[in-house]
């Protein structure tokens, strides 16, 4: 079965690679293709339904948080600042810590 789906966000041929590979590598789906002018992706399944290839992108996606940042605290609000000036709305969304190191979260689109 083959669907079409709206991608938003895509600026460029890394983004659009990107998409691709992230779409490969959902359960039940069997081809990708992948258009930047129109922002869209062409996606053939394995006759998954809807519902269950919504969920599996959903997750695949970053459960709909989109691209993140792990930036070091410090530089938390110079990069907001720049991702801003750059047309790219971002948002702190939380931090990490592993091994005593501490890491802001950022996300933008």
């Amino acid at each position: 079965m083959k669907k079409s789906i709206r991608i938003d966000g895509m600026n460029c041929g890394h983004c659009t690679a990107s998409v691709e590979k992230a779409l490969r590598a959902v359960p039940g789906v069997t081809g990708v293709s992948v258009d930047l002018a129109s922002k869209t992706a062409s996606v053939e399944t394995d006759g998954a339904s809807d519902a269950a290839l919504k969920q599996q992108m959903f997750n695949t996606f970053n459960m709909g948080i989109g691209f993140v940042l792990a930036i070091a605290p410090e530089d938390v609000r110079q990069t907001l600042e720049y991702l801003d000036n750059a047309g790219f709305p971002a948002w702190e969304i939380g931090s990490v810590a592993a091994g005593g190191a501490a890491r802001g979260i950022v996300r933008f689109v």
